[in-house]
């Protein structure tokens, strides 16, 4: 199925169902902590359709995060204008485990370090992505995470997100459902 068409969880064409409805399993993805399990740590790699075109690699980033998969390609460049590009030096701390979180981060370039309780339990790179949660929740954070060299980062705060939200009000819809499918994919199989 290309991610940004609408979904037949139902009987319709099987091609056109997600792969949970068709009952396809992924062990990989069982585990709804990204920073615990370091198969579902930002590498689950998305690609809209609606960015199946366009060279920017600044949006095709965006457009891998499966918070935005279902975004359409106005959505994803309008996302794109609202994002900042920093550079950070090894040894900045980007998240503090338990303080309140209200920015969300694309790795460009470089790594992080993700640690728990002090100890490290991940190393994120190009491609990956943190804090998506903050966006939705502004919960405390569940990991402290450390630029472990110069990085490049995409950043998303609390206020381009509200912005987005307010300027494209589906957007609240489409990632309530990546949420949930994400969620339902954690969960384990109840046998019936």
């Amino acid at each position: 199925m290309i991610r940004g068409e609408e979904r037949d969880e139902g009987g319709g064409d099987p091609r056109h169902r997600s792969d949970a409805a068709r009952g396809y399993r992924d062990p990989a993805r069982e585990s709804c902590d990204p920073y615990r399990n370091p198969e579902t740590s930002g590498r689950r790699r998305v690609r809209s359709a609606a960015m199946a075109k366009t060279k920017d690699p600044k949006l095709e980033l965006i457009a891998a995060v499966p918070l935005f998969a279902g975004f359409n390609r106005r959505e994803i460049e309008a996302l794109g204008r609202l994002m900042d590009e920093i550079d950070v030096k090894e040894g900045r701390v980007l998240t503090r485990e338990g303080a309140s979180g209200r920015e969300f981060f694309i790795v460009v370039s470089g790594r992080v370090r993700v640690e728990r309780n002090g100890r490290k339990v991940n190393e994120l790179g190009p491609g990956d992505f943190l804090g998506e949660i903050a966006l939705i929740d502004h919960g405390p954070r569940t990991a402290t995470v450390i630029a472990s060299e110069p990085c490049r980062l995409m950043v998303l705060d609390i206020g381009g997100f509200r912005t987005l939200v307010s300027k494209y009000p589906t957007v609240q819809g489409k990632i309530m459902r990546a949420l949930a499918e994400r969620l339902r994919e954690a969960q384990p199989r109840a046998v019936v």
